[in-house]
C-alpha cells in the first residue's frame, strides 16, 4: 500500500454580519492517506457485445507481474497508465494487463477506458490495461496479473494473444 503524507493547515474562522474573527489557528499536523488500487468495475455488457470488433495488440509469450509477490524493484515503480499506484499495490487476484502499447495509436487515456480481452487455452477474460511492458530483452509479449495467468491455466513462457475493444 503507497501513502502519501501531508501537512495540513487549519483554522477555524468565526463570521458575522460585518466581521470575520480568526479565533484559532490550528498548528500542521502529518496526515497519512494510503493511495488503494481501484477495484475493477464489472464488464459492461455493451463491452461483451462489442468484443466482435476486438482488435489484436499482442501475441506471444507470456508472464506475470504485480501484486504482493512481485519481488522485483518493478515493485516500487509506478503504473504506467496509473501513475499514483505501485506496481506492488496491485491486487494480484484482479484481472490486469501490460503490453507494449503504441501510444501513437491508443492513448493512455483511451487504454484507461478500454477493455483488453486476453485469450488462451480455448478461454478467454477481460482485464484492464494499468502498465506498459513486457521489456522486449524478456522475448514476452504480455504481461498480466496473477489471477489472470491462474484464471487462463497458464504459466510464465506459455502462449496468449490480447485483444483491445475500446471503451466509449
Amino acid at each position: 500500500m503507497r501513502t502519501f503524507s501531508f501537512l495540513l493547515l487549519s483554522t477555524l474562522v468565526a463570521c458575522s454580519q460585518n466581521e470575520i474573527k480568526i479565533l484559532k489557528t490550528v498548528l500542521p499536523k502529518r496526515v497519512i492517506i494510503k493511495a488503494i488500487p481501484p477495484k475493477l468495475t464489472p464488464i459492461p455488457f455493451k463491452i461483451k457485445e462489442q468484443a466482435e470488433t476486438r482488435v489484436l495488440i499482442a501475441k506471444g509469450k507470456v508472464s506475470w507481474f504485480g501484486g504482493s509477490n512481485e519481488y522485483s524493484k518493478e515493485a516500487k515503480q509506478p503504473c504506467a497508465l496509473y501513475p499514483h499506484i505501485r506496481v506492488g499495490d496491485l491486487d494480484e487476484n484482479e484481472f490486469y494487463v501490460a503490453c507494449r502499447w503504441d501510444y501513437g495509436e491508443y492513448s493512455p487515456s483511451v487504454l484507461r477506458s478500454s477493455w483488453i480481452i486476453i485469450r488462451a487455452n480455448e478461454k478467454e477474460i477481460y482485464a484492464k490495461a494499468y502498465d506498459w511492458g513486457p521489456g522486449k530483452r524478456t522475448g514476452r509479449a504480455i504481461d498480466m496479473s496473477p489471477g489472470a495467468l491462474n484464471a487462463l491455466g497458464l504459466k510464465t513462457n506459455d502462449a496468449a494473444s490480447a485483444y483491445i475493444v475500446l471503451g466509449e
